[in-house]
């Protein structure tokens, strides 16, 4: 079987988002699909609750689901935070992530990953992802990852506005 390229993954996901999937349905195809090496990613839904914190709604990829008690605030300095504020992807290199955040909650979930990535697709929502491949490895795929950020953004338009299929 060949293997996929990026812009077939692409191409899958427009397929499913035309099926009028759930969230955790896009989850779970995000984490079997979204890494263009085609390994399983950790991939997290979070929105932002009027109190300002971040509220994990759906998991998939990781050994067990999130911590109700973890408390990640829009004005906290960090990666995901500063995506959304911005409205911009962003990837970075999970080990100098765990260097300037030492106090990071689930570190032994996130050992295995290398690298991470927030994709903000609306003001108040975010796709955190987790990366088994080095930083230096994906940043050559910006544009493959802002595209998915650009498809599943114009769904959740579309979904929240009551318009048609994306296709």
């Amino acid at each position: 079987m060949a293997s996929q390229t990026p812009y077939d993954r692409i191409q899958q996901l427009i397929n499913l988002l035309d099926m009028t999937p759930s969230v955790d349905q896009i989850v779970k195809f995000l984490s079997k699909h979204l890494d263009p090496f085609g390994e399983i990613s950790g991939v997290s839904w979070m929105t932002l609750g009027s109190d300002g914190l971040f509220e994990y709604n759906y998991i998939s990829g990781l050994r067990t689901r999130m911590d109700p008690s973890v408390r990640v605030s829009i004005s906290d300095d960090n990666a995901v935070s500063q995506s959304l504020r911005m409205g911009k992807l962003q990837i970075w290199d999970m080990r100098e992530m765990y260097e300037d955040y030492s106090d990071a909650t689930h570190r032994s979930e996130l050992e295995s990953f290398d690298s991470g990535m927030a994709m903000p697709l609306t003001s108040k929502t975010v796709i955190g992802c987790a990366l088994h491949k080095p930083f230096a490895d994906l940043v050559e795929y910006e544009g493959y990852f802002e595209c998915i950020r650009l498809v599943l953004a114009q769904w959740q338009a579309r979904l929240d506005f009551g318009a048609t299929t994306i296709s």
